[in-house]
């Protein structure tokens, strides 16, 4: 969850469900954890958005549709202790009396306690007919959202120690992150520098002049560029799909970043070398 995350607390016997439906008519882009406080381990999850995912070794991990129907599933750590049955090759969550399709196995994580497990949960869902205040509350929304919904409902709001943590200590998370994106932009930008020079030896070699010259150019450079292209959409899934990021959209704005980086150094060097060959 984001660093707008707040704890809120209701001592309410409202349902979950009827908190839901409050959120869902009036507020956008809300995630929302709900941690029983009687059942050790036990987190509701619910979203209107994108849900910021958890690395699955198996499966995956809830999307917005899990939350529309009237059927409750799981996720839980991959090869943990909770009470689970195989069924025909299907996973079953036991709490209770209840049956949860483990729909996901979460991959090891510091983060997230081995006992731990998330169900999702909507309006029509009969995780969400409990009463509020059996829960912790851990609202991720953007801050006048908390402020709004905390007022209404007369919420006593905290911050999240990760939080405060991350504020503490964010130039020392941030730095080495900023130091090795520059110096894969560096290599990056080097490698393409390297690709148009040696296209450019090899056009001086080929002897060709004219016409002949510019297309061979052309269709070398062009066929280099789309390598560069897929090798970086490659990058992109494998990162996306093999490791965690909170942020995917920025991880895009990086690799795109050092694509268009490559491309003009690889054009500008390779129309240097041409405009030589020319004299």
């Amino acid at each position: 969850m984001s660093n707008n995350t707040r704890y809120i607390t209701i001592d309410s016997n409202k349902k979950v469900a009827i908190f839901l439906k409050y959120i869902d008519e009036n507020y956008k882009n809300v995630q929302i954890h709900f941690e029983d406080r009687y059942t050790q381990g036990k987190v509701l999850v619910w979203a209107n958005q994108t849900v910021t995912p958890l690395p699955t070794y198996v499966g995956r991990y809830f999307s917005k549709d899990d939350f529309k129907g009237r059927v409750s599933v799981a996720v839980v750590e991959y090869g943990s202790s909770l009470n689970t049955e195989e069924v025909q090759n299907n996973k079953y969550l036991i709490n209770g009396q209840t049956y949860y399709s483990v729909i996901g196995q979460l991959k090891r994580n510091k983060s997230v306690p081995s006992n731990m497990f998330f169900l999702s949960t909507g309006i029509n869902q009969p995780t969400a007919q409990t009463a509020l205040s059996n829960y912790r509350i851990v609202l991720d929304a953007a801050p006048k959202t908390i402020a709004k919904i905390s007022k209404h409902y007369h919420a006593e709001v905290k911050t999240p120690v990760f939080v405060k943590r991350h504020h503490q200590h964010y130039l020392i998370y941030i730095i080495p992150e900023i130091i090795v994106a520059l110096l894969m932009i560096i290599i990056l930008a080097s490698l393409a520098w390297i690709a148009a020079k040696l296209l450019v030896a090899q056009a001086k070699i080929s002897g060709l002049k004219g016409r002949l010259l510019t297309n061979w150019i052309i269709n070398r450079s062009l066929r280099l560029i789309l390598v560069i292209g897929l090798i970086m959409i490659i990058s992109l899934v494998f990162l996306n799909t093999h490791a965690f990021y909170s942020n995917r959209t920025v991880l895009s704005w990086i690799v795109g970043l050092e694509f268009c980086l490559q491309f003009v150094t690889f054009l500008v060097t390779c129309r240097k070398g041409y405009q030589q060959l020319l004299k």
